[in-house]
């Protein structure tokens, strides 16, 4: 079979599957039918698994979510929201989600929500904008901050390092936190810094500066940075090291395997050059941006740009020697693409708990994503 038919057939069938099925599951069937049309076996599912890069990216992602839940059942999360709040009042709403979004929770809207909830009796703020700013805080760090499991896997397929790949996005998240500042406007913000409120801050999120010190300042090994985060919160609260258990997602660490399963097999059969020269009638940037966004917006999980559309556009990003334009692309269409999705269960959740009207939400969402991608794509011409 044709390697472009083949690969759109394993994809409409990722998708399609994807709705009743894990997208793990769904990625492992895709990349099957994959092999056996371009290849000839489905021996080929098993090349990208069975290697390091694999067993390093399901430790990577395993343990960014136990620092999550170990920090939860530690109760720095509710010391945290009484710091914030008690320091910079109204700001503290658009703190707090960026603040959780540091750490990559399933369905973590919901935890900012939920927090944010305890204080909304103190402003006045209708329950579309509330919905906004915890939903699109939220996300301002899922396209640079090493524990998300997208940006993990990301690095994995184009095979540079964690600095590599963020000199690269580093502008999407920018221009997100700047464009969704306008819907702060009216909100009661006050700044009280004291020594007390300071203390509770760095208690509250001391094990996410451990990290950020071991893996941006002193430039150690990303898993050794997240053993010496999750360490150090041990010796201060040794119970919550019961968050080890919420830890095994095995949903996740299957979609892990998948993914490299699916990117062996299309490096084995050459399919994303065939995906390339078989579509090189489309200019190469738009195709690139529109298979990352609809990959993305068709499901409304982060790792589906990372998890489809990156395997098939290394050509276009390069590999090791990467193109940074190129690579913030194809991630900026992919970020949109989820935080645009009405599938995105953060965004669900968090309507749902505001009791805000969706459609509504879109009207501060469109116009935040537009411009992120405006003064984004602008940088790439630049």
């Amino acid at each position: 079979m044709n390697g472009l038919l083949a690969l759109f057939l394993s994809i409409a069938i990722v998708l399609a599957l994807s709705r009743k099925l894990s997208i793990g599951i769904s990625l492992l069937i895709g990349s099957t039918i994959l092999s056996l049309f371009t290849l000839g076996s489905p021996i080929y599912v098993f090349k990208g698994i069975f290697t390091y890069t694999t067993l390093n990216t399901l430790l990577l992602v395993f343990l960014s979510f136990s620092l999550s839940n170990c920090m939860e059942k530690a109760g720095l999360l509710d010391r945290l929201t009484s710091a914030l709040s008690s320091t910079f009042g109204g700001l503290s709403l658009v703190l707090i989600p960026l603040l959780i979004g540091l750490l990559p929770m399933p369905g973590g809207a919901l935890v900012s929500a939920m927090m944010i909830g305890k204080m909304l009796e103190n402003y006045k703020i209708e329950a579309e904008k509330i919905t906004f700013l915890n939903y699109w805080y939220r996300h301002v760090w899922v396209v640079v901050w090493p524990l998300y499991p997208n940006v993990i896997l990301a690095t994995a397929i184009v095979e540079v390092d964690y600095i590599a790949y963020i000199s690269a996005t580093v502008f999407i998240a920018l221009f997100a936190f700047f464009c969704g500042i306008f819907a702060v406007r009216g909100l009661d913000i006050k700044l009280n810094f004291n020594f007390d409120s300071m203390k509770k801050l760095i208690f509250g999120f001391y094990p996410i500066i451990v990290l950020l010190i071991s893996a941006a300042l002193l430039r150690l090994n990303l898993l050794v940075s997240l053993l010496l985060a999750i360490l150090s919160l041990l010796l201060y609260n040794p119970r919550s090291i019961s968050g080890f258990i919420k830890a095994a997602d095995w949903k996740m660490l299957l979609l892990i395997v998948s993914v490299m399963s699916y990117k062996g097999v299309i490096e084995a059969g050459n399919v994303a050059e065939s995906f390339l020269n078989d579509l090189s009638f489309l200019p190469t940037s738009l195709l690139a941006f529109s298979l990352s966004f609809i990959a993305s917006f068709s499901t409304g999980l982060e790792m589906s740009y990372a998890s489809i559309a990156l395997p098939l556009l290394t050509t276009y990003t390069g590999v090791g020697d990467i193109n940074p334009e190129n690579l913030m692309l194809v991630v900026l269409a992919g970020y949109l693409g989820v935080m645009l999705s009405p599938l995105h269960l953060c965004l669900i959740l968090t309507a749902q708990y505001f009791e805000a009207n969706l459609l509504k939400t879109y009207r501060y969402l469109i116009p935040a994503a537009f411009i992120t991608a405006l003064f984004a794509i602008l940088v790439t011409v630049i």
